[in-house]
């Protein structure tokens, strides 16, 4: 793990796409920048290793009217526990085509035993509503870190998995160098190669699982992938 300030990325960052002391890119625009290749690969790393990322967040129930807030780094939703009366179950999660699954007679519904939860907007709610004492425990995928704004001092990010850091470096780079209409081919193989010991690194992590990731808009696996700018 390594908490690295905004300025250090900068000057990396720089120093690959051949800028330093140039102004032709303002610190606001390497912030964008260095922001969007850390969501790239996030978001990539979300999609095919998504427990590498796993916060929570515990409820008492009954939940307020109208759900409980989500937390303010929310993502996606993993999976959602329920404990009563010392009792844990894992809830399903609620679908549209389950919207009348409770208008039935008591018996099935007495077969049903536990609410779902559903997501909806910033809220988390149980249905049907829940006047049990307990707790639910939401598990989550948070937001991508990101730097707030272009300081050159104070402004740190943590990464955590090996090789994250410079795979921002040069995709900063390239895409400062692309604002400037620059070949990028040389730093664009580089980046697919780190992109490639980033994918083998983590994926240890389920000896079980594939050791690729799935490119999941081409629908196939691969070792490496290809990000669009």
């Amino acid at each position: 793990m390594a908490n690295v300030e905004f300025s250090t990325l900068k000057q990396r960052a720089q120093r690959r796409a051949d800028m330093v002391n140039s102004s032709f890119v303002s610190d606001d625009e390497i912030k964008d920048y260095v922001n969007s290749s850390i969501a790239e690969l996030y978001d990539y790393l979300v999609k095919s290793y998504e427990d590498y990322f796993v916060s929570e967040q515990a409820y008492s129930t009954p939940l307020a009217t109208g759900g409980a807030s989500l937390p303010a780094d929310f993502y996606k939703a993993l999976g959602v526990d329920y404990e009563s009366g010392g009792i844990t179950s894992t809830l399903r999660a609620y679908s549209f085509t389950e919207r009348n699954i409770y208008n039935t007679p008591f018996a099935v519904i007495d077969r049903l035993a536990q609410p779902m939860y559903k997501v909806e907007g910033s809220k988390i709610k149980l249905i049907p509503e829940n006047s049990q004492s307990g707790t639910i425990t939401l598990f989550y995928v948070p937001l991508a870190p990101e730097y707030p704004n272009a300081d050159l001092s104070g402004n740190q990010v943590e990464f955590i998995i090996p090789g994250f850091i410079e795979y921002v470096v040069v995709a900063t780079a390239i895409r400062m160098l692309m604002k400037e209409e620059s070949d990028v081919s040389v730093l664009e193989r580089e980046r697919q190669q780190l992109a490639s010991r980033i994918i083998r690194a983590i994926s240890p992590r389920d000896a079980s699982g594939s050791h690729a990731i799935r490119d999941v808009r081409k629908g196939r696996y691969r070792e490496d992938f290809i990000l669009r700018y």
